[in-house]
This record gives structure tokens, C-alpha cells and sequence, in this order.
């Protein structure tokens, strides 16, 4: 197996990738490709960080960090959306019992509206007939 310029997996150009390296554009022909022993001992030379076991090793922590952190906030991500769904269904229920309650006190309003009409009804037709028996009774 022979070594190969140490680079974040993706589907990157090897010039976004030179850039991000800090690495001269000249040198992109390297990126992604096997080395030849010269242009292992050229990088080796001039990106030492970049070549080796080292940032291979290094590279592999820091793609499972990546993962890790990843999970965890896919984790936080879904517990979140668990707990606005929790609220969000406690004020569905809150709100159809405050539009039972209301329906409720509008019917209790009608019912109370329509006793008051009927005892004012019982009034008009009372007063007349409350004068007539006086009228009678005196006679």
C-alpha cells in the first residue's frame, strides 16, 4: 500500500481542499491520488503535518469525534422534538378545554337570556290580567 496526502473525507474539489490545508494550489495534483517516492519525500519535506501514520491516526480520533458529535446532537435533536411535541400536545388539550368551558358559559348565557325573556313575556301578560281580576273583584 503506498501512502497517500492525509485529507478530511468528502466530495470536496482538491482545490477547496488545498485551500482549507493551506497547502500552495500548485500542490492539489496530489490530493487524492497514490505518491510516488519523490513526491512522498517532496510533501514529506514541505507538509510534514499532512503526511504519515501521525495524521492518520489523528484523522481517524477526529472523524469519530466528528460521529460522536454528531449522535449527540441527533440525540439532543430528537429529545427536543419529543418535548415540543409534549407541549405541543398539552396545548391542544388546555385549549379544547377552554373552548368547552366557553361553549359551556354561552350555553349557560342563552339559557339564562331565554328565562329573562320568559319572565318578562309572563310580566306583560300578568300586569293585564293582574288589572282585570282587580277590576272584577271591585265589582
Amino acid at each position: 500500500m503506498r501512502p497517500t496526502l492525509i485529507t478530511l473525507e468528502g466530495e470536496r474539489d482538491n482545490t477547496e481542499i488545498v485551500e482549507l490545508l493551506g497547502m500552495d494550489y500548485s500542490d492539489s495534483k496530489y490530493i487524492k491520488k497514490n505518491l510516488s517516492p519523490e513526491e512522498i519525500l517532496y510533501l514529506n519535506a514541505k507538509y510534514p503535518e499532512y503526511m504519515g501514520a501521525i495524521p492518520a491516526i489523528i484523522a481517524k480520533i477526529a472523524s469519530v469525534g466528528v460521529s460522536i458529535g454528531k449522535a449527540i446532537a441527533g440525540a439532543v435533536k430528537k429529545k427536543k422534538s419529543k418535548e415540543s411535541d409534549g407541549k405541543a400536545r398539552l396545548q391542544a388539550v388546555i385549549d379544547a378545554k377552554v373552548a368547552a368551558y366557553k361553549a359551556q358559559q354561552q350555553l349557560l348565557y342563552q339559557e339564562q337570556q331565554k328565562k329573562k325573556q320568559q319572565m318578562n313575556l309572563l310580566l306583560m301578560a300578568g300586569i293585564p290580567l293582574a288589572l282585570v281580576l282587580i277590576m272584577l273583584a271591585r265589582r
